[in-house]
């Protein structure tokens, strides 16, 4: 099993973990490429308008995956560590093989591209 987080700081710390065998990661990713319209690198959800939003999610529950998330009090460094605290204990208590992390400086690169964060 593959895990990818994707994370968000507001007023809560929130982790989503998507969780995927290894034997169905050519047909997400396929649909994920499908998914994106021109000249997008990636789906990015939040910017999307409602219609295209309820498309996207009608493809992804198609999938077989699942999704953990994990939410804690504040936007810091020390409600990041609880989250990916949790995160690691529920993964290695799944049997989880490989979890990818993408860096700050990823996310930041692909924000400023005008590509999202979403479909890894």
């Amino acid at each position: 099993m593959h895990a990818y987080p994707d994370e968000s700081a507001r007023q809560h710390y929130l982790i989503a973990a998507v969780l995927i065998d290894p034997g169905d990661l050519d047909r997400t990713r396929r649909l994920l490429r499908e998914l994106r319209k021109p000249g997008q690198r990636r789906v990015h959800f939040a910017k999307e308008r409602d219609p295209r939003r309820r498309a996207i999610v009608s493809a992804v529950v198609q999938l077989d995956i699942w999704v953990r998330v994990y939410e804690t009090d504040g936007p810091d460094v020390a409600a990041r560590a609880a989250c990916l605290r949790r995160l690691i204990d529920d993964l290695l208590t799944l049997g989880v093989d490989r979890l990818v992390l993408e860096t700050l400086e990823t996310q930041e690169s692909a924000e400023g591209s005008g590509a999202g964060a979403s479909s890894r």
